[in-house]
């Protein structure tokens, strides 16, 4: 399963809701021509760039990623389909060993 899925999925998504994203989300293919040539490739992961529900799907992983890093102390802002994680500290010793703690952390995972 998916992330994008699963984040919904924990949120008590309809499951015919969730069947119909799923079949929006899988047998994507992305096909270009170059010199007379078709290149296709099958897209399995991410949000369609220009869905409709791609914005909700975005919203829906990044709320979880923010959540966590919140209850981790850091301060994190999301705004559409940007985020920003700022490390705050008095000197820059603090600054930085605050920072490495978010590279090192299984927050993420």
């Amino acid at each position: 399963m998916s992330v994008i899925l699963k984040s919904m999925a924990e949120r008590s998504i309809d499951k015919t809701a969730l069947n119909r994203i799923e079949a929006m989300l899988s047998n994507r293919l992305v096909k270009t021509i170059q010199l007379h040539k078709t290149v296709a490739v099958q897209i399995a992961r991410g949000c369609p760039q220009g869905g409709v529900l791609s914005p909700l799907e975005w919203s829906i992983v990044v709320d979880i990623l923010l959540w966590k890093l919140n209850n981790a102390y850091f301060n994190t802002q999301g705004n559409a389909d940007d985020f920003v994680i700022m490390v705050v500290g008095k000197f820059q010793g603090t600054i930085w060993s605050n920072a490495k703690g978010l590279e090192t952390s299984r927050i993420l995972v």
